[in-house]
């Protein structure tokens, strides 16, 4: 039987288990009858739907996201969100469920927090596969009939980008009400936002980070090698550095999803489009994920009491049933660490940045016991930090040389003094 002759009421609970808002779109385009009983029960359907889709992550923390980039966009030029209203959406979004996070659903918001889940389930899976590739490259053995990323490990990385384009939202302009950027306002920032969750969940956004770093620095420049213009323009800023990365990180998962899922020559287009219209803070994610860490501590956990441990180690704010993350980042950081290698606290340290460039706060517990990991002590240094250092340093010098050649080609329409 044709799907269009079964009953309305059949159909509809047909329509209730599609898990793609795209699909139903698409199924209300197909004709009259079908997208009327669709509009009926738009709302209904939607939500369950959207539900559907981001089963496993949950629909609150997508929807919360989404709803701060669309209140961000909606600001006049040249503003931020003030403290107050930072404060008090977070907030709300603590206190409401899953269910209130979509009750008000429409097709149209549907499909638009549909387009961040995909850019998001696209990161997560490219971030991971990043990560387990480092993983192996330096531990060849692991590789022997190694699984690929479990659907909890890629949750977990959605969950993770769900905090980066939250807080890209919230913490990326400058407050224009407030002068104060020292001692106060890190306090502040720390308690509203980074506080909220547990050490290894703030590790996991300098995961994200790193790998966004790592792809847009060989995106960008390979971009200065087909476009005259944009290579000046990056040898004007320094060569791709963090400035460069965050000023395009604040564009917000979406827009990081259809320049990377662009063509080469795609991409170029992407080259012109305006910087974020807020009061731009240009190091903003580096700058608060240094205020994630609490600088009071300083002591290893190996030299803690259990009490004093429960005192800086707070729970995640979501457990998804695996101690994984939590057990390693315990391990990273469990012993004191060489006066040639300092570690710099639970999130953002350098020392950590070779395993960061494994995700290793990502993977499961069965992952990591297969690889022996914590049987042997943390040996976290520097080296990672310093070829990242040297190849901003090759990049500004590369691009320079490389701008100073095509200036004097006449091949830029930028003006350029050698």
């Amino acid at each position: 039987m044709p799907l269009i002759q079964l009953p309305p009421e059949v159909l509809l609970r047909v329509m209730e288990e599609i898990d793609d808002v795209f699909t139903l779109r698409a199924l209300a385009l197909s004709c009259h009858s079908v997208r009327n009983i669709i509009f009926k029960h738009e709302r209904t359907l939607c939500r369950r739907v959207l539900k559907n889709l981001v089963a496993g992550l949950g629909a609150k923390d997508v929807a919360v996201a989404w709803e701060a980039r669309q209140q961000l966009s909606a600001m006049p030029a040249r503003t931020g969100w003030s403290a107050p209203a930072q404060e008090q959406f977070l907030e709300r979004h603590h206190a409401i469920t899953d269910e209130q996070s979509v009750a008000d659903m429409t097709m149209c918001k549907a499909l638009s927090i549909a387009r961040l889940y995909d850019a998001m389930r696209y990161f997560a899976c490219d971030c991971a596969e990043g990560g387990l590739r480092n993983w192996y490259e330096r531990h060849p053995s692991h590789l022997s009939q190694e699984p690929g990323a479990s659907e909890l490990e890629i949750i977990r990385i959605q969950r993770a980008l769900c905090r980066f384009e939250l807080y890209s939202c919230l913490f990326t302009g400058l407050d224009s009400q407030s002068s104060d950027y020292g001692e106060q306002y890190d306090e502040r920032e720390r308690s509203v936002f980074w506080d909220r969750f547990a050490p290894w969940e703030n590790e996991q956004v300098t995961c994200v980070y790193d790998y966004f770093y790592r792809r847009l620095t060989d995106m960008l420049e390979e971009l200065a090698t087909l476009d005259a213009d944009w290579a000046v323009h990056l040898s004007i800023l320094g060569g791709v550095n963090d400035n460069v990365v965050q000023l395009w990180l604040a564009r917000g998962l979406s827009g990081l999803h259809s320049f990377f899922t662009a063509t080469i020559d795609s991409r170029r287009i992407y080259l012109t489009n305006s910087p974020p219209k807020s009061n731009f803070k240009p190091t903003f994610l580096s700058d608060g994920l240094r205020i994630a860490t609490n600088p009071s501590i300083d002591t290893p956990l190996s030299d803690m009491t259990p009490d004093e441990q429960g005192k800086v180690i707070k729970p995640a704010s979501k457990d998804d049933g695996d101690s994984g993350p939590e057990r390693i980042l315990r391990w990273a950081h469990q012993t004191e660490s060489p006066a040639d290698a300092p570690d710099q606290g639970f999130v953002l340290s350098e020392r950590q940045m070779g395993l960061r460039e494994c995700g290793y706060v990502f993977w499961d517990c069965a992952r990591i016991d297969r690889w022996g990991l914590l049987q042997r002590p943390s040996q976290g240094d520097f080296s990672t930090a310093d070829k990242r250092t040297e190849r901003e340093y090759e990049s500004r010098d590369g691009l320079r040389e490389l701008a100073e050649t095509l200036a004097e080609q006449g091949k830029t329409k930028s003006q350029w003094v050698v």
